[in-house]
């Protein structure tokens, strides 16, 4: 009995404490009319790219599907990535460049080349888009990691 009055008085002094609660705004968080979250104090450039970033299920170009790219520097990546339907992955190095809302990768041979069309970041992720849909990347790695 004893130990359930305690329990009881307990719940009750939980309960009628009053707890500040922080709200999305607290952290620099807020909703658009949308009722998309966006950050305020994020904003992209080109030093945000290097590290390694995961792409979402589904982002295809062409018949390849990109898995993950490491960015080494200010020119090359590292691209792993698979053929669609295809259980096998593969690393290659390409070149990139970042100019504007725009990210261009060329495999070093000139002859491969592709786009994305950078629509909105919120670290970690990164959201684009080409002419076949949108993607989004998470940045899973710092650069130097």
């Amino acid at each position: 009995m004893k130990k359930i009055i305690v329990l009881l008085l307990a719940v009750i002094s939980f309960a009628s404490c009053e707890c500040p609660y922080a709200s999305w705004d607290d952290y620099g968080y807020s909703e658009t009319s949308s009722g998309k979250l966006t950050y305020k104090n994020d904003y992209f450039s080109a030093e945000k790219l290097l590290g390694t970033w995961q792409m979402d299920y589904g982002c295809i170009v062409g018949t390849i599907e990109l898995k993950q790219i490491k960015f080494l520097d200010g020119l090359n990546c590292d691209i792993t990535m698979a053929q669609v339907r295809n259980t096998d992955w593969y690393t290659e190095t390409w070149t990139y460049t970042y100019y504007g809302n725009t990210i261009k990768f060329a495999r070093n041979d000139g002859r491969t080349v592709f786009s994305f069309t950078l629509r909105d970041y919120i670290f970690p992720e990164l959201f684009l888009e080409d002419s076949f849909g949108r993607y989004t990347w998470r940045k899973v790695r710092a650069y130097g990691c």
